[in-house]
């Protein structure tokens, strides 16, 4: 069954008729075991020779894992979320965050910790204001840039492990990239993350998701790391909101839905990676329309009205 969790609001302001949001992402409405994990493996179908795409979501922010099942082994890569505080073993099948108490951020509990070759997104239901994030490195990496793994890789002279992170815009483009250096033995540095860390995001602003790539020299570096603590921004105008939001029902949904409010617009569904999968004309009050063909998964609604575009999240069952 697919994970979902409910909004986590944490500074609201009225003026004018516009609410100021600020949102905190950090994951802990999820229910999980004492010392245990999430990485889609508990939902999967059990077919072998099969990836599937799983989500779980706080307030505006969904995240993604892809789980493969093969004959005789299964693996599992982008966002699982966790609170194991293990600070000992170096294992990938260890999912705890390296940090001085362990768990999450602020003493929390629950964390994300990715597991990322490429680039891999995440993404949210409106465009937002970023803020901030909280990064750290998970055990396995730090065990083995400190070669306290036993590998044998110790982390030396211009060595480096690095998370690069991009926020992304409606029509496909990015920001401008930021670096963040989860080990850094460059220019004469001998730095490793051991603690939770807080990343500037302020210039990310009206972006509709992010993408997280890693990279290192030793290319046998453990490619995960650890987030928390998601902070974004939305600006509401509360009269057109009320007046022009339009609503979807079902939602989640099997194969039809209606768009209600809506009159003489255009429909655009996207995926969670961006691509358009779906486009058409709203004509009349008493729309319907059919995804039957569609993947199972969290899809982005765009409807655009003359020159207002408003976005909504569609889940497909």
């Amino acid at each position: 069954m697919m994970k979902k969790l409910v909004v986590a609001v944490v500074l609201i302001t009225l003026t004018n008729h516009v609410i100021n949001s600020q949102t905190t992402v950090g994951f802990e409405n999820l229910t999980l075991d004492p010392e245990s994990f999430y990485n889609g493996s508990a939902d999967h179908s059990g077919n072998i020779g099969s990836t599937e795409t799983f989500y779980f979501s706080d307030a505006l922010a969904t995240f993604y894992v892809d789980y493969t099942l093969e004959t005789g082994y299964d693996y599992w890569s982008g966002f699982s979320y966790a609170n194991q505080t293990d600070l000992e073993t170096a294992s990938y099948t260890n999912y705890s965050a390296y940090s001085t108490t362990g768990g999450g951020a602020a003493g929390s509990s629950n964390f994300v910790i990715a597991y990322i070759f490429g680039g891999m997104q995440m993404s949210f239901e409106q465009p937002v204001d970023l803020t901030s994030m909280e990064i750290t490195n998970s055990v396995w990496a730090y065990k083995f840039m400190t070669g306290e793994d036993g590998s044998g890789h110790a982390y030396e002279a211009d060595d480096y492990f690095k998370l690069t992170i991009k926020g992304k815009y409606e029509d496909g483009t990015f920001t401008d990239e930021i670096d963040f250096y989860l080990g850094d033995f460059t220019g004469g540095n001998t730095s490793i993350i051991d603690d939770w860390t807080q990343v500037d995001l302020s210039g990310f602003d009206a972006v509709v998701g992010l993408e997280f790539q890693l990279s290192a020299l030793d290319a046998w570096t453990p490619f995960y790391f650890c987030l928390d603590n998601l902070v974004y921004e939305t600006v509401i105008d509360v009269e057109s909101s009320k007046e022009n939001s339009f609503s979807i029902f079902p939602n989640p949904v099997k194969n039809r839905f209606k768009i209600q409010n809506v009159v003489n617009a255009i429909i655009k569904i996207t995926d969670f990676t961006g691509k358009n999968v779906f486009t058409d004309s709203i004509t009349s009050h008493n729309n319907q329309i059919d995804i039957s063909k569609l993947v199972s998964g969290v899809y982005s609604i765009q409807i655009i009205e003359e020159n207002k575009t408003e976005i909504k999240r569609l889940i497909k069952e």
